[in-house]
């Protein structure tokens, strides 16, 4: 479900508008007859509600407005998430009015991700002052990106805006995206606490992907939408193009990937996947068929240490130009400062035996993630997937059960990679081909 709150609304309001939301969704007991009943207030007022027993509190994914924060605690709901985009956005916009642009804005960006990253609020805070202790430094070298005075006040903003209060540290770190469901409750959590986040059972990873990551590139479209319903009072316009469902109740494209679904299984027609989860899965595919099994990977505790495959030969477009000459904007990370190298290892994206193996990442098996940049920089929640190394994890692993399974799995990936390049390399011309792969692999099926 999508609402959208006004920004000069309140905490009162927004808190009395979730409420009303949540006492009349219609519960499910069987002997309820789920009428309403009417209560006149000494003011002249009118409320109506359900007499059924209360039960929806959902999680919800906001932007960072602090009434709107508020207001949901205040009406009973569930975890609050910060919207994967307004997050880096507003740190993006404190940098501008820093002054800090190019390298230094990039690399802070890369700082602002690790801190992103903890699954813990003592690894937030214990990132947090690796962080500060890197920006110091830096402007007390030769050539800084910064003054003093400027990191003195960006460190204060990270406290201030970032980890605290705690509702707003809980609503933007991984923790609950990266664990398992559970019931504990939020305010149960001390700073040494794993967090485990109250969400129902039925809820899935790939629910809560719908309504937090898929607008992490931004959401202009959606926003257009909402203005055009504010502007010409059509709300059941936006409803519909929002959650998929018509009010006949026949299905329609909509915004957020389960209503896709739902218009897929409706429709008999795949959605394509992005351009950048289609690159990632051509490189774990092109590994597993130039190496066919001369990968070792070697499992410690529940990880597993996979090479690198640093130097594939699948790139992104417009990935080597430029970010101010890009006429669109890639799934490619900036590159990594290296002084921050402390806080990358403070963090260990893909568990305890990140970074001791040269020439290899680490995957954490349970939870996914990898200690190479492309997983450490967009994150478990990213729409783009997961990265090539926990692709080709899976592949391997389905290919080690039998020769005939290997045999399966490497035709199966041989025909999605010629499927890819012919796709990708046939509106290029002949002498932009990618001649590596032609030989490698045969040509391409051109018509």
């Amino acid at each position: 479900m999508a609402v959208w709150i006004s920004p000069v609304e309140d905490a009162e309001t927004v808190g009395l508008g979730a409420e009303t939301l949540a006492i009349n969704v219609p519960c499910s007991a069987p002997n309820c007859d789920h009428a309403f009943f009417v209560t006149y207030g000494a003011d002249g007022s009118i409320r109506m509600r359900r007499r059924c027993i209360r039960w929806y509190a959902p999680a919800v994914c906001l932007d960072k407005h602090l009434p709107s924060f508020k207001g949901f605690e205040r009406a009973g709901y569930g975890w609050r998430s910060l919207c994967r985009f307004h997050a880096p956005k507003c740190f993006e916009e404190k940098l501008k009015d820093l002054g800090i642009k190019g390298d230094g804005a990039s690399a802070l960006v890369w700082g602002f991700k690790l801190l992103q990253r903890s699954l813990t609020v003592a690894k937030a805070f214990e990132l947090r002052d690796a962080f500060v202790t890197a920006i110091i430094a830096q402007a007390a070298r030769p050539q800084p990106l910064w003054t003093f005075e400027t990191a003195e006040e960006l460190v204060n903003y990270i406290d201030r805006c970032w980890m605290y209060p705690e509702y707003i540290l809980l609503a933007w770190i991984d923790a609950n995206g990266a664990r398992p469901l559970s019931t504990t409750s939020t305010r149960d959590l001390s700073p040494n606490t794993t967090l485990r986040l109250p969400r129902p059972a039925a809820v899935s990873q790939t629910d809560f992907l719908s309504t937090n990551a898929y607008n992490e590139g931004g959401h202009a479209e959606w926003s257009k939408f909402l203005m055009y319903s504010q502007s010409n009072k059509l709300v059941s316009h936006t409803i519909v193009k929002t959650c998929g469902i018509a009010a006949d109740g026949s299905t329609t494209a909509g915004f957020f990937p389960d209503a896709e679904r739902r218009w897929r299984e409706s429709e008999g027609q795949a959605r394509p996947r992005s351009t950048d989860a289609s690159v990632r899965i051509a490189r774990a595919q092109l590994a597993f068929l130039e190496h066919l099994g001369g990968v070792v990977m070697q499992k410690q505790l529940g990880c597993v240490q996979i090479a690198s495959f640093e130097n594939d030969s699948i790139r992104r477009h417009a990935a080597h130009v430029p970010a101010g000459e890009r006429r669109t904007k890639p799934g490619v990370h900036p590159p990594f400062p290296p002084w921050l190298g402390p806080m990358q290892r403070a963090l260990s994206h893909g568990g305890f035996a990140s970074f001791s193996v040269e020439g290899c990442h680490c995957l954490h098996l349970a939870s996914r993630r990898c200690s190479c940049l492309d997983s450490t920089y967009y994150g478990l929640l990213s729409a783009i997937g997961p990265c090539k190394h926990a692709l080709y994890e899976r592949l391997e692993s389905e290919a080690s059960a039998s020769e005939e399974a290997r045999a399966v799995v490497r035709e199966r990936c041989l025909l999605e990679l010629k499927s890819y390049l012919h796709d990708r390399e046939g509106s290029k011309p002949a002498r932009r081909h990618s001649t590596k792969q032609h030989n490698k692999h045969g040509p391409y099926p051109y018509p």
